[in-house]
């Protein structure tokens, strides 16, 4: 082979991994794209705590407590506030544990339904592992009642090592009828997914997406979590949750010290690659309400 021959085999293979790259680009840019179809609610932090964009309130609200005995409009609890280092533009920072919460409504800003639904639910998370107080900490819940009772949520356990896991809780007495203590049920049994010791640090952001699909539909529904855009878990077992609307909300930052940023829900299970669409994603969600 010739020198001359020999470059222009170099140019070919060039041009060939520069168009698989760009059709890459492309494909992903258009998945993400596709998913203001599907948005419900974003709250990116940037302007203030209230949603960007909301199929119903887009006001945050604090709860007296993590039972919501009381709820008031706005959000003013020492501790919180927005910190302008985000994944992008501001977050919003949870600097200390505090009793009270930050929350936002559930009706028709969370596709639920009594029939059957799909849903996910995208964020981004920063917080340093050795900060962390001690005891469970709920990053998110979503709920009217309580934690094992009609719930989903993400939490740091309160072992010494902290494993990071998703709960997928159906009706109490659909899924634990004996309602027996979580810790003496098998593992098989608890309707959770154990990520494990997640290196999570101050220095880098994490990206947490949950989808769910087919909940009260009456088959076996799948439920998965992913972590920076590659799964890391999934449930197959039927799902029955039944929610007083008035009553159910998105709460976030449970005792949690740390930050969260463009906190978003869709009306769909996206796919694995509109998952790695937000990932890879050099924008905000915001960015499609442009």
């Amino acid at each position: 082979m010739t020198s001359i021959q020999r470059l222009l085999g170099y140019w070919v293979i060039a041009i060939v991994l520069s168009t698989t790259g760009l059709a890459f680009t492309q494909d992903k840019n258009l998945e993400f794209s596709k998913l203001k179809n599907h948005l419900t609610f974003l709250a990116s932090f940037d302007e203030s705590f209230d949603a960007d964009f909301a199929k119903g309130n887009k006001k945050v609200m604090t709860a007296s407590e993590v039972s919501r005995k009381t709820i008031t409009d706005g959000l003013a609890i020492d501790g919180i506030g927005l910190s302008p280092d985000g994944k992008w533009g501001q977050a919003i920072d949870f600097k200390i544990k505090t009793k009270k919460i930050a929350c936002y409504g559930v009706k028709d800003n969370f596709p639920y339904s009594a029939k059957s639904f799909d849903a996910t639910v995208s964020f981004w998370m920063r917080t340093d592992l050795a900060n962390l107080p001690k005891g469970f900490i709920d990053p998110l819940q979503i709920t009217d009642k309580k934690w094992d009772d009609s719930s989903i949520f993400v939490d740091f356990n309160d072992k010494p090592v902290r494993d990071f896991r998703l709960g997928v809780f159906s009706d109490l007495k659909f899924w634990n009828p004996e309602n027996a203590k979580l810790d003496d049920l098998p593992q098989q049994q608890r309707p959770m997914i154990d990520a494990g010791h997640v290196k999570f640090s101050k220095a880098k952001w994490i990206h947490i997406v949950i989808t769910l699909n087919g909940i009260n539909h009456g088959q076996e529904t799948l439920c998965k979590l992913f972590m920076d855009g590659k799964q890391v878990g999934k449930l197959n077992r039927r799902q029955q949750f039944t929610w007083d609307l008035e009553k159910a909300f998105i709460m976030i930052g449970i005792y949690y010290v740390g930050q969260i940023d463009d906190f978003a829900i869709f009306k769909k299970a996206l796919t694995p690659k509109q998952v790695q669409s937000i990932y890879l994603s050099p924008n905000s969600l915001s960015s499609l309400l442009k």
